[in-house]
């Protein structure tokens, strides 16, 4: 499973030449906002956020009385600071949960 959007050509190059941690940041941020995937508050800073049209698609639940209960529990990180509690009766079926909602997230699974 990846966690990382895909790569390009352009962005291996940017990080290919890069020297140090610090200017990976920066051409990875700056590669995305030209590619308006994210909006930054001023060049250089240090802070993102998802552009208005690159938002997500929503994750839709089913709504049934176990949700939320039994013996099995998985907090994960799809991306950034994301975070989703999942539950279910064993790790075979969080796997399944987890699977379905990085794949509506990150288009992955």
């Amino acid at each position: 499973m990846s966690e990382f959007a895909k790569s390009n050509p352009n962005l291996d190059h940017l990080v290919s030449s890069a020297t140090n941690f610090e200017a990976i940041r920066e051409a990875c941020k700056s590669d995305l906002a030209r590619q308006g995937i994210i909006t930054r508050p001023e060049p250089g800073a240090y802070g993102a956020e998802l552009a208005p049209g690159a938002q997500p698609v929503e994750v839709s639940v089913p709504a049934n009385s176990r949700l939320g209960t039994g013996p099995a529990m998985r907090v994960f990180y799809p991306a950034g600071n994301m975070r989703f509690e999942i539950y279910g009766e064993d790790e075979e079926q969080l796997d399944a949960i987890e699977g379905r909602i990085r794949a509506s997230l990150l288009g992955t699974r």
